[in-house]
């Protein structure tokens, strides 16, 4: 290919496809032409070479790969002018390049039945892999016979493509339903999406070939689309295959797939609409001047009008049809969560020094749900947080409803890592609740502070939390929205401790004695209730969301908590969460079908037994997670021995 620069240089000068009376007409020049050709040719077979080369460099122990490899290079010489009979004639060489074709046009076929694994399956694709060395050889002793191998523009040829790559096409989607393992399924994904976009480019350069040839009114059009149409979609399906051979991102695939067909879609109605309302428009005011021109405003301003309304239906279609995604988190999310350090008289009883039977209202923060005070309880004479609901947001018949519901759920729970209620409801048009005072710092302000923890010490967090949470489920209530803060540390003095009225405390931290208690049943399911709140931020955090949740299933229970906390446990343990996306669509469908990565990745002294426990928990189904989160805290206790410096060596 190297060799033959000058002469594909000197092809498009002396043959170019746009003459040159035009190319100059429009300012541009022939050897401007014949380098904007070049570019191209040798950007794709840059890049078919670079994935070609790290393919081979990082998987040099993998037979598949280096066949892939070897693939990569002959078919990108083929998507360059070598695959162009009309250009490869003229070289001295030719007889290489015709056979660099070959294998070029071959290879991938044949590859397909054997990706990814290396087996032939389903097994009757090992006699078409057979038929085709065969007729490849025959095209190398007798050239005549290209249409054999779908080369050339006659019917027979159009017929052995057909057959080639739709043969390769239908192996890889038995492959996927009867015999991948989850890893090769998605490394399917990425070669078939490479494949099928391809195509796609076939299709459009076919009708692009029948629109008129290139002239002075459309030839901007021809280079700047025409040209990359031929080029792009196989540099894709470069890409696509060197992640799918590399295992780069493969869990990224579907959501790329769903954002294809969104925009895909959203192309070809919006376009339909476009075209539409220009004929129309353009027909209904022939005979006004100027009339194309308003065509094209009014037309304009359809698609922008419509542009965000056809989008969001149609992710909404395609993520309920395709993904089982049924929660709308397009939704405008609530207030995010905010802390002042004076109040902004959002509410009522903001500079009130009394609140009914409490007295010394003290200002603590406010956040996206409430503001918080601190008092002294009236009779037990200990200290009492007092959540108000800010007025802006007590207008909203949804947010009252989730505040009361949370009201009535803790007031209805007595344990000691659970939050105790006093009393709720509303005076004075302000809706508030009654708590215990916690003193210490929520779970999540602790890991951004120390990063993560060590098992040994994650342990009795652990625990305490798992309690709180066997305890909800026993009395019919799903939390749906388990996380590091929503887990408050109430913690004292040892000295405080001996005279404290409180709950007792469970582990040290430091000079600390402490407790983890669980906060926020906000949005908590009783069992047998039907719950209607669909808002975005009432469906539990996404970072912690259960599949069953996304999918809207109507029997959601305790196991979906028991998710939540796995990914809240690993968090802990690691300092990071294990599905991380920008995107929420992406974050969603990871927690549909990726697995978790090993927490060994950033902490690899975890043992085995808490692998395998974490594995279990962050299982997709609820029937493969454990029943109770106490089981899954007994679990990781069992592998509370960190590994040894020679297993880790070993390892």
């Amino acid at each position: 290919f190297v060799i033959g620069l000058p002469q594909s240089y000197r092809f498009e000068y002396n043959e170019p496809t746009v003459s040159a009376s035009i190319l100059q007409n429009l300012g541009l020049s022939l050897e401007f032409y014949a380098l904007y050709w070049v570019v191209f040719d040798t950007v794709t077979l840059l890049i078919f070479t670079t994935a070609a080369t790290l393919i081979f460099w990082r998987k040099s122990d993998d037979s598949v790969a280096l066949l892939g490899s070897f693939t990569l290079l002959a078919f990108g010489a083929t998507s360059s002018h070598i695959g162009y009979p009309e250009f490869s004639r003229t070289l001295p060489w030719s007889w290489l390049t015709h056979d660099v074709t070959l294998l070029g046009t071959a290879l991938p076929a044949v590859y397909l039945y054997l990706f990814p694994d290396g087996r032939f399956v389903p097994h009757w694709t090992r006699w078409l892999a057979l038929i085709w060395a065969v007729l490849m050889l025959v095209r190398i002793v007798v050239p005549a016979y290209s249409s054999l191998l779908g080369l050339g523009p006659s019917a027979l040829s159009a017929g052995t493509l057909l057959l080639r790559d739709g043969s390769g096409v239908l192996a890889q989607v038995y492959r996927y339903r009867r015999a991948s393992t989850a890893l090769q399924r998605q490394q399917t994904k990425w070669v078939v999406f490479g494949i099928v976009v391809t195509y796609l480019g076939v299709v459009l350069q076919l009708f692009t070939s029948v629109s008129p040839p290139p002239s002075a009114s459309n030839v901007f059009y021809w280079l700047l689309f025409v040209v990359p149409l031929f080029y792009i979609p196989r540099i894709l399906l470069a890409v696509c295959i060197g992640l799918a051979l590399l295992r780069y991102r493969l869990w990224d695939i579907d959501f790329v797939i769903n954002r294809s067909l969104v925009y895909g879609g959203l192309t070809l109605i919006l376009a339909a609409i476009f075209g539409g309302s220009l004929i129309v428009i353009s027909n209904s005011f022939q005979n006004l001047e100027g009339a194309p021109l308003v065509a094209v405003a009014v037309s304009a301003a359809i698609f922008g009008t419509m542009f965000q309304p056809a989008r969001r239906n149609l992710q909404r279609f395609v993520d309920q049809r395709f993904y089982n995604i049924r929660i709308d988190y397009q939704k405008v999310p609530p207030p995010a969560s905010v802390s002042v350090a004076e109040p902004a008289g959002i509410t009522r009883v903001l500079h009130q020094e009394r609140f009914g039977a409490y007295q010394g209202l003290e200002f603590i923060a406010r956040g996206g749900m409430a503001e918080v005070y601190k008092s002294v309880h009236p009779t037990l004479g200990v200290p009492v947080a007092i959540k108000v609901l800010p007025a802006h947001l007590a207008d909203d018949p949804e947010f009252r409803k989730r505040f009361h519901r949370e009201g009535e759920v803790v007031s209805l729970l007595h344990h000691p890592n659970i939050v105790r209620m006093f009393s709720f409801g509303e005076e004075n048009a302000t809706h508030y609740m009654v708590m215990e005072w916690l003193s210490g710092k929520d779970l999540g302000r602790l890991l951004q502070e120390v990063g993560r923890l060590p098992l040994a010490q994650a342990l009795p967090v652990i625990r305490d939390v798992a309690g709180a949470l066997d305890y909800a489920h026993a009395q019919g209530l799903v939390h749906r929205d388990i996380k590091p803060s929503n887990v408050l540390l109430d913690c004292r003095s040892k000295e405080r401790e001996s005279g404290d009225k409180s709950p007792p405390s469970s582990f040290v931290m430091g000079d600390l004695s402490c407790r983890a208690v669980l906060t926020d049943f906000g949005i908590a399911k009783i069992r047998g209730a039907h719950t209607r709140m669909t808002r975005t931020g009432m469906l539990g955090t996404f970072d912690y969301i259960a599949p069953e949740q996304i999918q809207a299933a109507a029997n959601v229970d305790g196991r979906a908590d028991v998710y939540s906390f796995g990914i809240m446990v690993y968090e802990i343990l690691t300092g990071e969460l294990p599905f991380k996306h920008n995107k929420l669509g992406a974050l969603l469908i990871a927690h549909l079908s990726q697995p978790p990565p090993d927490p060994r990745g950033w902490m690899p002294e975890l043992s085995n037994d808490v692998v395998r426990a974490l594995d279990r928990a962050l299982a997709k189904s609820p029937e493969d997670r454990y029943p109770t989160a106490g089981q899954f805290a007994a679990a990781l206790a069992q592998g509370e021995t960190p590994l040894s410096a020679q297993e880790l060596t070993a390892g």
